[in-house]
């Protein structure tokens, strides 16, 4: 699974050497799944790992990239987009999940998910970007999850992200 996405990314990271467009990455992870297999089982979690790609593939841009890397984690290459626009996409990702029931959980259970943004820079290759975009995953995850964080500084450190008016206008929408 892994190793399809990194080949069609490095190749998308390619086409963007020598062009002047920016490119982003997305890691993404549901928060505490290990729970989900614990306590509701295995069809379940993969059930719950099946809705959360729906997801991104539903929001996501043809011209993008998203694929599963493994177990409950997610990488989505984001064309043409700055990173404050990519934090924006995870945002909704987020927002959108934490506001999803999900067969198999009961009504009144919902999950959360974190997410490491990182705007390519020249001349970095597939294994820097992945490594800062996972780099800030693991900072969202240790700051509380359920949250995105930058690794391009665009996000505050104190407090959680909280999905902006227009956004949980978006998610409603979309719902």
């Amino acid at each position: 699974i892994r190793h399809s996405f990194e080949s069609a990314a490095m190749r998308m990271l390619d086409k963007h050497a020598d062009r002047n467009v920016p490119i982003c990455m997305i890691v993404a992870d549901i928060d505490h799944f290990k729970r989900v297999n614990d306590i509701w089982g295995h069809q379940a979690g993969d059930r719950t790992i099946a809705a959360f790609g729906a997801l991104i593939d539903r929001t996501v841009r043809a011209s993008d990239l998203a694929g599963r890397i493994g177990g409950e984690e997610f990488c989505i290459m984001v064309n043409d987009c700055d990173g404050p626009s990519a934090q924006g996409l995870a945002e909704r990702l987020r927002f959108k999940f934490a506001t999803t029931e999900l067969e198999g959980l009961g009504p009144d259970i919902r999950l959360t998910s974190s997410f490491g943004v990182a705007e390519w820079q020249a001349g970095e290759g597939y294994g820097k970007l992945f490594a800062r975009a996972d780099a800030a995953l693991y900072r969202a995850k240790s700051n509380g999850r359920d949250r995105v964080e930058s690794a391009d500084g665009m996000v505050g450190e104190d407090a959680p992200s909280e999905p902006a008016k227009e956004q949980i206008e978006w998610a409603r929408s979309a719902a």
